[in-house]
């Protein structure tokens, strides 16, 4: 969950101090930002888990059918 502690942790682990009202905007921004391309995450064409790249791979390299 996106929420203003979560953010605060983040900074905090950069070490950025925010206060809660920064922390809070922050945090309704990504909420926004995730809420709107979660429809989009499941139909990614740019898939890098190292399982489903090696399988692009091997059918890019499948020319001949073998």
């Amino acid at each position: 969950m996106i929420d203003k502690h979560f953010i605060k942790t983040l900074a905090a682990t950069q070490g950025v101090k925010l206060d809660d009202a920064a922390a809070e905007r922050l945090a309704g921004a990504l909420r926004s930002a995730s809420d709107a391309l979660a429809p989009l995450s499941s139909h990614s064409l740019f898939d890098t888990e190292p399982t489903s790249f090696t399988q692009a791979l091997e059918a890019l390299g499948d020319v001949d059918g073998n």
